[in-house]
């Protein structure tokens, strides 16, 4: 992204400092959990900001990793003042274009990002989180509705980042199978407003099935009763 992009980010982070945590970014760690996100795992962070989702995904990862990756060098300031004390989280300015570890991640997050990223760059992206997903591993996108956006560009456009796009979610998917990638789960909610403000989805590595691991007779009973009795 271009130097104003990051200039913007930059400035974003003192508002992000004065808001801190709040309840998107604990129903992102709900559904990080949702999604299989438990302790031991590397987790990736994509568009981390001051760290404020960062900590949540980092207390709940304390014998695993979690790496955040942001594009504003004054919002990982920021985060590593707020998570010096948590020592397995490392940190890192990119805008994910030049982006190589050589670690495999279980997780990789991206927490409201995807919609601050032109579109144009999101085959690269996915195809970037593709090559550093761990074979079993899972990627956790949350999104605003795309007609949400629509209306606050019209409406409220002073409320908007520098760049917040609406993502229409047939064209991203279409993207995230290209790159090797596929919709495992996908719901929507709302916080500020009373329809589904946000979606969460879940992707996982595309693959071919070559055995069918069958559930084992008591499971499958144990099943058939709890849908009987719990309707």
């Amino acid at each position: 992204m271009n130097n104003s992009v990051r200039d913007w980010y930059d400035g974003f982070s003192a508002l992000q400092a004065r808001t801190g945590v709040n309840i998107r970014h604990r129903t992102i760690l709900r559904n990080a959990r949702r999604a299989g996100l438990h302790n031991g795992m590397h987790v990736l962070e994509i568009g981390c900001g001051i760290g404020t989702v960062t900590g949540l995904i980092a207390k709940a990862t304390s014998k695993g990793s979690v790496l955040g990756v942001d594009i504003s060098p004054k919002s990982i300031e920021h985060a590593r003042r707020n998570l010096a004390k948590q020592r397995h989280v490392r940190l890192l300015v990119s805008d994910m274009s030049d982006f190589q570890e050589n670690n495999r991640f279980d997780l990789v997050v991206l927490p409201d990002v995807i919609e601050h990223i032109p579109v144009e760059q999101h085959p690269a992206l996915f195809a970037t989180i593709a090559a550093h997903l761990a074979p079993n591993g899972r990627v956790l996108i949350n999104v605003p509705n795309a007609e949400l956006l629509v209306y606050m560009h019209k409406h409220e456009p002073q409320t908007l980042q520098v760049i917040d796009q609406p993502i229409h979610l047939d064209r991203l998917i279409r993207v995230i199978y290209d790159q090797g990638l596929v919709l495992e789960e996908m719901h929507g909610y709302g916080l500020r407003f009373d329809l589904a403000e946000y979606t969460s989805l879940v992707l996982r590595p595309a693959f071919i099935i070559t055995t069918l691991p069958e559930k084992s007779k008591l499971r499958r009973i144990l099943e058939e009763l709890r849908s009987r009795f719990f309707l």
